[in-house]
């Protein structure tokens, strides 16, 4: 009997959403957590032009011919195995690279060779800023003036022409857990104060000119199809500059949106040079009435859309996933 085979974290809220509505369409999965692909008793069997791959999860077992879809969700970084016992921190560094290039050598051939209809493959997980913004400039977005340096001359340049800038991680925001804390990595306004303070050459980083904001835009893109959800983080001093900045006690105002029809094909383009048939895409609509580009996260949120803009979209995720038998 064919089963949906499903990537994600532990915990993971709209991946059991999603599989809430799997449960209600009597349909089969086969749910792999975190690094639990090379914990598990898997195989990748080659020989005779025919390759085999095969999976078992709480006396369950299931083969790739089983297998109807695959939604690549979310995983988290993979860990090395406990080296405790390994006093010499060269070695132990050594031997950790080591073992996670293993299973980074292990998951990708695992991932490659299962040849079926994937909602986004893994391979397509990484986000590259620079490279998005570019592909999208091309296709006609306008796009906040960037610059992606270590020097700090090229950046006294380039505040010369743009006098308010931000800055952000080239690749993604991380957390970190400090003390039990968990602190998160935002947009920042980059001060004159900021810029004096660094040396010559410094860790690179990317910089934009801060774009004067109407709200922000949340689109989740499937297969074709937007979703967009507007923002009002401008009205509040706690989100204006980054709406991921949480204002728990008085939360933005979000409404359903419809994006401009160019808008919308610009992004199923962009969506197609990128191979990506799902994601979430950040947006600004500027007080000068532009839309600007910012980034697309191809395992990005989408419960903050679907839910105060009633889309059900983990419906409309579980519906696509079933029709792909």
């Amino acid at each position: 009997m064919g089963a949906i085979l499903i990537f994600s974290k532990m915990g993971e809220a709209s991946t059991c959403e999603v599989i809430d509505w799997l449960d209600s369409y009597q349909t089969h999965f086969f749910r792999i957590n975190d690094g639990e692909i090379h914990k598990l008793p898997t195989s990748i069997q080659l020989g005779n032009d025919h390759i085999s791959l095969g999976l078992e999860k709480n006396n369950t077992s299931i083969n790739e011919e089983d297998i109807t879809a695959v939604w690549f969700r979310k995983t988290k970084t993979q860990e090395p195995p406990n080296l405790n016992g390994i006093e010499d921190l060269q070695i132990k560094r050594d031997i950790e690279n080591h073992t996670l290039h293993e299973l980074e050598a292990y998951n990708f051939a695992f991932y490659h060779l299962l040849e079926k209809k994937w909602l986004n493959h893994p391979s397509k997980k990484e986000i590259n800023k620079p490279y998005q913004l570019h592909t999208a400039q091309k296709l006609g977005f306008k796009v906040p003036p960037t610059l992606v340096t270590n020097d700090k001359n090229k950046l006294l340049d380039f505040k010369k022409t743009h006098p308010n800038l931000i800055v952000k991680a080239v690749f993604r925001s991380r957390g970190f857990v400090i003390d039990k804390v968990f602190y998160a990595g935002f947009t920042a306004v980059l001060t004159t104060e900021i810029i004096d303070s660094l040396p010559s050459s410094f860790f690179p980083m990317l910089v934009q000119e801060k774009i004067d904001k109407e709200y922000e835009i949340r689109t989740f893109y499937i297969d074709g199809e937007c979703h967009s959800m507007a923002i009002f983080s401008q009205l509040d001093q706690q989100t204006a500059l980054d709406y991921r900045r949480y204002n728990r006690t008085n939360p933005n105002r979000t409404v359903p949106y419809s994006l401009p029809k160019q808008i919308t094909e610009r992004i199923q383009k962009l969506m197609a040079i990128l191979e990506l048939n799902s994601g979430s895409l950040d947006f600004i609509r500027a007080k000068d009435g532009n839309y600007y580009f910012l980034e697309v996260n191809p395992n990005g949120q989408f419960g903050m859309v679907s839910k105060p803009c009633n889309y059900y979209l983990e419906k409309k995720i579980a519906a696509w996933l079933i029709q792909q038998k």
